[in-house]
């Protein structure tokens, strides 16, 4: 739990008082959570990520490629998946 409070600039016990409710993380805490562990500050603050589906091993290889991905290849892989959904009859809502 250290190494973890570190990453997120916290001591281990405030770390715990998060955890367990008994203190609310501040904006700092929060930005640290979505710089070093992908987190969507909305989706934690909703509650939405906790009715998402898990991604499956597949998904995930796609989402990390696409992440790892510079911008051109990014927008390629946008178009390319838009095209393939549009075909399909599938096309959902176009997303940044």
């Amino acid at each position: 739990m250290d190494a973890f409070a570190a990453q997120l600039g916290v001591s281990q016990p405030t770390q715990s008082r998060i955890e367990r409710a008994k203190r609310l993380p501040d904006a700092l805490y929060l930005r640290a959570l979505h710089e070093h562990f992908s987190v969507d500050i909305n989706d934690l603050l909703s509650g939405a990520f906790e009715s998402a589906a898990p991604l499956d091993p597949g998904e995930q290889t796609l989402l990390d490629n696409y992440r790892h991905s510079a911008p051109a290849d990014q927008a390629a892989l946008k178009a390319a998946s838009g095209a393939r959904a549009a075909a399909a009859g599938t096309k959902r809502a176009k997303a940044g």
